[in-house]
């Protein structure tokens, strides 16, 4: 929104009668998927190394489709690694259209300014 305020040289006031009037494109939805893009992990010790799939590293809850996306962070301050999974909570889910989760999606770089 600041490109795009930047961009319109002018204050572009309250976000959501923008976001909904965009044209087609401009914002990406965000669905819910599975696939071999989910993260994948290995732990390597002395005793050789062990890998771990996406289930093992953030199985959803157990009330849940299994359908989840995962994610691994890096923290900036920090060696430690975080799971980050979508998916996993019952009552947050992410469909076509806006949702809890995603909104209305991700910005589509010059097509949403």
């Amino acid at each position: 929104m600041a490109i795009a305020t930047r961009k319109a040289g002018y204050s572009l006031n309250q976000a959501a009668p923008l976001l909904y009037g965009l044209p087609a494109g401009a914002v990406n939805d965000v669905t819910q998927l599975a696939g071999p893009a989910n993260v994948t992990g290995s732990i390597t010790d002395s005793a050789g190394t062990t890998n771990f799939s996406a289930d093992q590293l953030a199985t959803p809850a157990t009330d849940i489709s299994p359908t989840y996306i995962s994610g691994l962070y890096n923290s900036p301050f920090s060696t430690r690694w975080f799971v980050i999974t979508f998916g996993t909570d019952a009552s947050l889910k992410a469909s076509t259209g806006w949702d809890d989760v995603t909104g209305v999606g991700t910005p589509n770089g010059w097509a949403f300014i």
